[in-house]
This record gives C-alpha cells, structure tokens and sequence, in this order.
C-alpha cells in the first residue's frame, strides 16, 4: 500500500471516530474539546435533556461526517490548488495561490499538527 492510501485510509477512521457523537451526547460531562469550543454548563444541560433516541443520534452522526468530509475535501482542493483561499480577498499579498505541496518534513520544520493548533489558536484571538 501507498503512503497517499495509508494517509486517506487513517484519514477515512479519523472522519468515522470524530463522527461518532453518541458518547458525548449521552455523556456531555466529560466531552474534549478543542479551546474555543468546550461547552458551558447551559450546554451540558441541554444535551443531557434530549434524550434522543438512538436514530435521532445517527442523523447527527451523518450530518458530522459530512461536515467533517467537506472540509477534509476542501483542505485538499486547497493543496491541489484547484480552489483559491477565501482569505485572499481578506488580506493584501501578491501571492498567487496554486497549491501548496506538503513534502516528508525537514527536522527544521515545525509540524504540521503543531502549526495547526497554533494557527487555531491565532484564529480565535481574531
């Protein structure tokens, strides 16, 4: 197997395990969540008050999956520069986009997951 097929399989479990609501739902007390997004105890409250039904949670579960898929398929767009950012109207540069290449990193490099969440963060001060 390819790495790009290892990387999109691992990808396609991520996507099915982040999906997977029912535990947080059910159990909204001890849910993870990324700075930015943790819940309130009003939000606790609510979930804990649902009570949904097993099928109820599988429509939230699909509507997950996708969420998550599309932007998945839009970060890649964006790598293949087959779309441009959104942000270019927002800041000036005389960058023009036509993808981004993600090569093996270089010891010197920081991480992609770190620069992520950095960039995460970076947006929330915004």
């Amino acid at each position: 197997m390819e790495k790009r097929e290892i990387f999109f399989k691992e990808l396609h479990n991520i996507i099915k395990e982040n999906s997977s609501l029912k535990q947080k739902i059910t159990n909204p007390d001890n849910i993870e969540t990324w700075d930015g997004c943790s819940l309130s105890q009003l939000d606790v409250n609510i979930l804990k008050s649902l009570n949904l039904t097993q099928d109820q949670i599988e429509v939230f579960e699909k509507l997950t999956k996708d969420a998550v898929l599309e932007s998945f398929y839009q970060c890649f767009c964006l790598i293949d520069g087959v779309t441009d950012p959104v942000t270019l109207e927002d800041i000036e540069t005389e960058v023009e986009w036509d993808g981004l290449s993600l090569a093996d990193p270089d010891e010197e490099d920081e991480p992609l997951h770190d620069s992520f969440y950095s960039s995460y963060m970076d947006s929330l001060e915004e």
